[in-house]
């Protein structure tokens, strides 16, 4: 196993120990002093792991750890870093939207699942190469050669859970982007806030104060001003599509929280790995699902439309289809993996409320950036919605009225 093994004990095999050994409890703390994939000294086992828990990892309430992390109280990067992470998801996804609308504009044609495929690739390319830079471990050798392999696998299995959501989240981004343009869908799309907020409650079990859900709250109201428009009002069956995706993206971001904080010893980056490499696979079948010829125009799928009708493009037929550039393509690409890799990394580090409120405000950049690039209107309506957002983040980042009452959806065990 040299032949592709670190001689530091790797995170894979960590994991696969929890199923093979009783040590796991003491290499857990063990990583936990000196950092994922370093080696293992079995004199040291256990000398000081009680009071390691203690100072490295403060522990939640009893209550919650059996079920769920503190997912509130484990951030564990400074301000600066906290904020880069959060400009980074917004620009990039914010860069991304306007490009897949701009596609629109042009009447460009393309094969999206490709798209979201080729991002997921690109995810798990990246998850790797960081993997081995951290440690000299090759994952994908590990889980196919390594002796553990099967108990690793397993390990690996609940991050099957938030790909396939992501998967449906993903694919679902273009074909409502067709149906409303950037700034509306970004607007709508952000009652995902709320949704988030009542997941994170009940799921996580993480009480939050009056304040916070005021806050919440309001920013519902702000996504209704932006949305509002007097005599075009869009309350149609789409919206529906809309509401689900939003769903979709609260209860993945969630569950990917609990999922990436519960083996705090693992590496981001193998967590990662197993993530993207079951959302390789979903989106594949979902690639197939709406093209089936793509199994036999697989060079050329870049460029070729998929079988499903967009409802704004019918009657359009005189119009020519613009093939995609090929650049075009690798920048959809490089973006969307952009975006899904620092979102990782906030779930990870801080939680899924922050990211929530990055995309929260993010809505504000890409209306102004429609309206500066693509020529699309922008009305009174947005500037009141940015006050309400701006509003509710500025309340629900600060303290005051509200703080010392919480409120949990959850309900009591008593």
């Amino acid at each position: 196993m040299s032949s592709y093994r670190h001689p530091k004990k790797s995170d894979a095999a960590a994991v696969a120990g929890a199923f093979v050994d009783d040590d796991a409890a003491d290499d857990l703390a063990h990583h936990r002093e000196h950092g994922p994939g370093s080696p293992l000294r079995g004199s040291e086992h256990g000398k000081r792991q009680d009071a390691d828990e203690e100072v490295l990892l403060p522990r939640p309430s009893t209550t919650a750890t059996e079920a769920a992390p503190a997912a509130s109280d484990t951030t564990t990067l400074p301000l600066v870093q906290s904020a880069g992470l959060a400009l980074i998801y917004m620009g990039t996804s914010m860069v991304y939207y306007l490009i897949i609308r701009h596609t629109k504009q042009r009447n460009m044609q393309y094969n999206k699942a490709f798209i979201v495929f080729g991002i997921e690739m690109t995810k798990l390319t990246v998850s790797v190469a960081l993997k081995y830079r951290e440690d000299g471990e090759f994952l994908p050798a590990t889980v196919l050669l390594s002796p553990q392999r099967r108990a690793i696998w397993r390990g690996g299995l609940p991050y099957a859970v938030p790909s396939l959501l992501y998967a449906v989240y993903n694919n679902m981004t273009f074909y409502n982007l067709h149906l409303f343009h950037a700034g509306t869908y970004q607007v709508f799309m952000q009652t995902r806030i709320l949704f988030t907020g009542i997941l994170f409650s009940v799921l996580l079990r993480q009480a939050l104060t009056l304040r916070k859900w005021g806050a919440l709250v309001l920013l519902m109201v702000g996504v209704a001003s932006k949305y509002y428009s007097p005599g075009a009002l869009q309350l149609d069956g789409y919206v529906i599509f809309m509401l689900l995706q939003a769903l979709l993206s609260s209860t993945a971001g969630v569950y990917n929280e609990y999922a990436l904080k519960k083996d705090r010893h693992l590496s981001i980056h193998q967590q990662n790995f197993f993530m993207y490499l079951y959302a390789l696979v979903f989106n594949a079948v979902f690639g197939v699902l709406a093209d089936p010829t793509i199994l036999t125009r697989v060079f050329a799928a870049a460029t070729a439309t998929t079988t499903t009708v967009d409802p704004l493009a019918e009657g359009e037929a005189a119009a020519a289809a613009a093939p995609i550039s090929a650049s075009l393509v690798v920048t959809l690409i490089l973006l969307g993996a952009s975006t899904g890799l620092s979102a990782a990394f906030i779930l990870k580090f801080i939680n899924v409320i922050v990211k929530a409120f990055a995309s929260a405000v993010e809505v504000l950049l890409t209306a102004v950036a429609a309206a500066a690039v693509l020529g699309e209107a922008m009305t009174g309506y947005d500037l009141l919605a940015a006050c309400i957002v701006m509003s509710s983040v500025y309340i629900y980042y600060t303290r005051g009225w509200g703080d010392h009452r919480t409120i949990s959806l959850r309900p009591s065990t008593k």
